[in-house]
């Protein structure tokens, strides 16, 4: 079966992105993924739906219904759907603040309701985010104050072990295609079985999930200054551009057709945060 749905088709939505993770605001979503493979992303997110609630359908058939929550990183979801006045999607990825700030609320269950109560001081600046109308630093600001809002607390830089750092950078320097498991392990003097161990027990994915991620973030700022599609996937490493397309799909919900030079296409406004 065929995927059906999308956000709202790309009409009306506004992308807030920074080097890693992005602020997604949108009239409506709906992604049904049928009998595909179900989706899943190595972030924490933050749904809120100002009017009416958010419907998702787990892997194992359990069904939520809320008006705001927190997902957990690597929660299959098989559909998410939103209607009504207003969608809000914060993805905060491993190996951001955010993400460790949250992480302790998700350490019982990897999915947990929020009270859209929690959100209502902020109505004012969601609404001229969803506008495209907040600057780059405006956009972080209020990235911070939605963390807060959640978990009470801002978010705070999550060490890691050393050799992880070294696993991260090296990776974030690469093509996608030069990011194997044994290449990483050489470059911070490890062995793949010990790097593989390390990094899963700190940042909860694989190296290749983490790499594929990092590609699409490095595509993005590409792809959205206009450079052909097709090009800039072979430039980050991607084997061909129909491989970028279905992990920058997985990580978004619409293609990056929908994303060429500053401002909108298809319905869709990028912009970049401070």
């Amino acid at each position: 079966m065929r995927e059906k749905g999308g956000p709202n088709r790309g009409v009306g939505v506004v992308v807030y992105y920074w080097p890693r993770g992005f602020l997604y605001l949108a009239p409506s979503f709906a992604v049904d993924r049928g009998d595909h493979r179900p989706t899943r992303r190595p972030s924490i997110r933050l749904m809120l739906a100002r009017a009416g609630d958010i419907e998702i359908e787990l892997v194992d058939g359990t069904c939520i219904r809320a008006s705001a929550l927190l997902m957990g990183p690597e929660v299959k979801r098989r559909r998410i759907v939103a209607e009504g006045k207003g969608f809000v999607l914060l993805d905060l990825p491993l190996s951001t603040p955010e993400h460790g700030a949250l992480a302790p609320l998700l350490a019982r269950d990897p999915v947990r309701l929020v009270p859209a109560a929690s959100f209502a001081t902020l109505s004012p600046d969601l609404d001229r985010a969803a506008a495209g109308a907040l600057g780059a630093q405006e956009a972080s600001a209020l990235r911070r104050e939605l963390v807060q809002a959640v978990g009470g607390a801002g978010p705070e830089p999550r060490p890691h072990d050393e050799r992880v750092q070294a696993a991260l950078a090296f990776i974030d320097r690469h093509r996608l295609e030069d990011t194997s498991l044994e290449r990483v392990a050489a470059a911070v003097h490890l062995s793949p079985d010990r790097l593989r161990h390390l990094f899963k027990e700190q940042l909860g994915c694989t190296i290749s999930h983490y790499a594929r991620t990092a590609a699409v973030w490095r595509a993005l700022s590409q792809w959205a200054h206009g450079e052909p599609l097709t090009a800039v996937a072979h430039d980050v490493g991607f084997h061909d551009y129909a491989h970028s397309h279905h992990a920058f799909r997985e990580m978004f919900g619409f293609p990056p057709s929908m994303l060429k030079g500053r401002g909108v296409r298809g319905g869709v406004k990028l912009i970049r945060g401070g």
